[in-house]
């Protein structure tokens, strides 16, 4: 289809009810295509993409303006460079292409903030894209571990589902969706919910899931079994994996996603630890600092390209995680370490790492915790404390602090009832308070 071609006709939303039966068979079609076909699927879509970037996005159109789209190859990809939030907030050429009809540009979204500056986009569902790609993408993206299980889409929407959500979404039959507000209540009500509507699948934050199971273990004697327990947006350690698995007698799956690429763009299988990229609506590398693909066992950065975007084309973005590659044939497998986050002191840096290396064994003592920055030299720690907490374990969290921050920051550690979550029921562990520009929170629409 011509691409150029599609952005005249405005009738293409109508062509929703034909993609609703079209595009599961299509997906089924990519989903089982052979490696050698999926590099040329890949590859094919990759020269569209690059097309319309740099005949559409004044940004891109600058940065890509010596590469040949005609016969630019997937092999080439690595040649490009990378970017990230930062370096498309702060360009002075638009990112957002011009020139489409007005329902390309009816979905703003937007980063949570939980890194810094929230990131604001267009995304353009039915409309100035590819629609095999976006369709299949968007429609099976929640429930594919269970499709890859060998389950139908009927069946499945015939299960009963409780999931998160912070967009307005109508309930489908057999499911219901919670929004942030009710998970910032505390664990009761969603309990109740869980006793009431008896799902089969769960969809929520990693955090949240423990926050209930927790609750669950301590409060609840009747058995509450969970089938499926689908986790994202934050990580899932195998020390929570197992607690979550035990109280709700059933299999957690961890997916992994952005808000640039409309949320999840890997997922682990029924069973399985490893995250399987969807291969056909995006491209995933691991590279190391040098920007050289990483090998088997290596960690690295976790760098996205987007097919399924044609109105804010996100091309080789750096998502700020990293991950380690498990698997390279015949395609990639990986498995996410965190985020590449620390709040820094002028006496040394406290990392992600370091902080789940420290706090990950205390997940039967505490339910969530934040590392707060107040100063140069004053470091905060909130900390939710189980019922069965154990008081000498603030010093040993301090100490392991002063062993990587040295004597010269203060720590102090508050037991706390609650830890407030973001607008979208993330946690955020890390908050530099000493900053002069907080970061802003998200808006419903930024670009309004």
């Amino acid at each position: 289809m011509d691409m150029a071609g599609m952005y005249t006709k405005p009738w293409l939303p109508t062509l929703q009810p034909w993609l609703e039966t079209r595009r599961f068979k299509t997906w089924q079609r990519y989903s089982a295509i052979a490696p050698s076909g999926l590099a040329n699927w890949q590859q094919k879509n990759l020269r569209n993409l690059l097309r319309h970037a740099t005949t559409h996005s004044p940004y891109y159109e600058h940065v890509f303006q010596s590469i040949s789209t005609n016969t630019f190859t997937r092999e080439q990809l690595s040649t490009l460079p990378v970017t990230d939030r930062q370096t498309l907030q702060q360009s002075s050429l638009p990112v957002t292409v011009t020139g489409l009809p007005d329902y390309a540009y009816r979905y703003r979204s937007g980063t949570s903030g939980t890194t810094g500056e929230p990131l604001h986009f267009f995304c353009a569902p039915y409309g100035a894209g590819i629609p095999s790609i976006h369709d299949l993408y968007h429609t099976n993206k929640l429930w594919r571990p269970l499709l890859w299980e060998g389950r139908t889409m009927a069946s499945i929407k015939q299960m009963r589902r409780m999931q998160n959500t912070h967009r307005i979404m109508p309930d489908a039959p057999n499911q219901i969706l919670v929004p942030p507000h009710s998970q910032s209540e505390g664990p009761e009500k969603t309990v109740q919910m869980l006793f009431d509507f008896e799902p089969e699948i769960i969809s929520f934050y990693a955090s949240f899931v423990m926050e209930i199971a927790h609750y669950v273990a301590d409060h609840i004697k009747t058995p509450i079994t969970i089938p499926y327990i689908l986790l994202n947006g934050e990580r899932l350690h195998p020390e929570q994996r197992e607690f979550i698995e035990s109280v709700f007698s059933g299999t957690t799956i961890s997916r992994y996603g952005l808000e640039e690429c409309y949320w999840s763009i890997a997922s682990e299988t029924v069973g399985g630890n490893e995250l399987i990229p969807y291969h056909e609506s995006a491209i995933i590398e691991i590279i190391d600092d040098k920007n050289r693909p990483c090998r088997v066992g290596e960690e690295g950065r976790v760098i996205v390209t987007n097919l399924a975007n044609y109105v804010h084309p996100f091309i080789r973005y750096e998502t700020g995680d990293r991950a380690i590659v498990t698997t390279l044939e015949p395609t990639l497998r990986f498995t996410i370490t965190g985020r590449s986050m620390s709040l820094r002191f002028p006496s040394g840096n406290l990392s992600n790492n370091t902080v789940n290396r420290i706090m990950t064994p205390l997940i039967n003592q505490i339910e969530r915790y934040q590392f707060q920055k107040t100063s140069d030299t004053e470091l905060r720690i909130l900390l939710v404390p189980l019922s069965h907490f154990e008081s000498q374990i603030t010093t040993m969290i301090s100490d392991s602090i002063r062993q990587v921050l040295g004597t010269g920051v203060s720590v102090t550690i508050d037991k706390v009832s609650s830890i407030p979550r973001t607008e979208r029921g993330k946690t955020t562990a890390f908050v530099d308070l000493s900053a002069t520009t907080q970061p802003k929170r998200y808006e419903k629409n930024p670009m309004a």
